[in-house]
C-alpha cells in the first residue's frame, strides 16, 4: 500500500512509510487527477489532452505512456491499472491510500468531521501554483470543491455540536471555518456570504467569552499551517 496526501504539500509514502519522491511536475499533475476527482473517469486521451495541451493527439499519448512509465518507477513498480476497456486509468484502492478519498468518505459520516479536520491539510497540491492551462484551471476547480466540502462538513458539525449542548467545541468549529474563509481564493467567489461570517464570529467570541470552557483535545487548532 501506498499513501499519497495530495492536500497541502505532496507527500507519498512507501509500503514502510519512506518517503517516496515525486521529482516531476507532470507526474504530479498524474497523481492529483487520478487521486483527486470524485468518481471521475480519466481516459488516457483527456488525460493526455489535459497535460500536453498544444501537442498533436498522438505525441501527447506517447508522452502520457511514458509520464506513465517514469511514475511507476517512482513508485517501486507498483501499476497504475487501467480498467478492462485499456483506456481508462485508476489508482485501485487496494493499492493506494490516498487522503482525498478517506477525506471525502469522512466528509460523508455524520461524526467524522474530527477526521476530515485531520485529513484537510490545506489546498489541493499546495505548492503548484497553477497557470491558465488547462490543467491550472481543473487544479483551482477541485481546489474550490474540496474546501466547499470541508465548509459543509463544518456546518453540519457546528449544528450538531450546538444541538448536544457542546457549545465550546461549536465555537471552536467555527472559528476553523472562519479560517478556511480567509485562506480562500479570493480570484473565486466567497466562501462565506457577510451574514454567515458574522454569525460564525459571534459564535466564536461567545465560546471565548464564556469562563471554564475547556477545548476538547485537539480543538482550536489552525486548519493548515
Amino acid at each position: 500500500m501506498i499513501a499519497i496526501n495530495l492536500m497541502g504539500r505532496l507527500d507519498v509514502r512507501g509500503p514502510g512509510g519512506a518517503a517516496i519522491a515525486i521529482n516531476s511536475r507532470r507526474s504530479t499533475a498524474l497523481l492529483a487527477c487520478l487521486g483527486a476527482g470524485e468518481d471521475e473517469s480519466w481516459s488516457r486521451e483527456r488525460l493526455a489532452a489535459l497535460l500536453w495541451t498544444g501537442r498533436g493527439a498522438d505525441q501527447a499519448r506517447a508522452s502520457l505512456r511514458q509520464e506513465l512509465f517514469r511514475l511507476r518507477r517512482m513508485l517501486g513498480g507498483l501499476r497504475i491499472a487501467a480498467w478492462a476497456d485499456g483506456r481508462d486509468l485508476t489508482l485501485p484502492a487496494d493499492s493506494f491510500a490516498i487522503d482525498v478519498r478517506d477525506f471525502r468518505a469522512a466528509c460523508r459520516q455524520r461524526s467524522g468531521y474530527r477526521r476530515a479536520i485531520a485529513l484537510f491539510r490545506g489546498p489541493l497540491l499546495q505548492d503548484v501554483a497553477p497557470d491558465d492551462g488547462p490543467f491550472g484551471q481543473w487544479l483551482r476547480r477541485q481546489r474550490r470543491v474540496l474546501q466547499e466540502v470541508m465548509a459543509d462538513c463544518l456546518r453540519r458539525a457546528i449544528v450538531d455540536r450546538l444541538g448536544a449542548g457542546d457549545h465550546a467545541e461549536a465555537g471552536d468549529l467555527a472559528r476553523r471555518l472562519l479560517r478556511l474563509d480567509a485562506g480562500f481564493d479570493r480570484s473565486q467567489e466567497p466562501l462565506l456570504g457577510a451574514e454567515e461570517k458574522r454569525e460564525l464570529s459571534e459564535l466564536w467570541l461567545r465560546r471565548e467569552s464564556a469562563p471554564g470552557l475547556a477545548s476538547p483535545p485537539g480543538a482550536g487548532a489552525a486548519i493548515a499551517d
